[in-house]
């Protein structure tokens, strides 16, 4: 994963914002998933406009943190997990 790489959601995710983050069906996978407030932050963010140092910017001026270890964390769970993919 570089600071350069763009991230976008995958194609065919149903997703549903609810009061503790985003419930996300995966209608390939037949998987539902659950994703935190903080991983739906960056879900969103993973926009395919949005490079890993862009998101880190924007997460960590919103929330006066240094985010680089946990943005990379939790980029790694959503590829892992089907909900994100590069950009090519």
């Amino acid at each position: 994963m570089t600071e350069t790489q763009i991230y976008k959601a995958k194609e065919g995710l149903e997703v549903v914002d609810v009061p503790d983050g985003y419930v996300i069906y995966d209608t390939a996978a037949d998987m539902v998933h659950h994703l935190n407030p903080s991983a739906a932050i960056v879900f969103t963010l993973c926009d395919g406009t949005r490079s890993i140092n862009s998101i880190s910017k924007t997460v960590s001026s919103a929330y006066s943190l240094e985010t680089k270890l946990t943005l990379d964390t939790f980029v790694a769970e959503l590829m892992q997990a089907g909900l994100i993919c590069p950009m090519a």
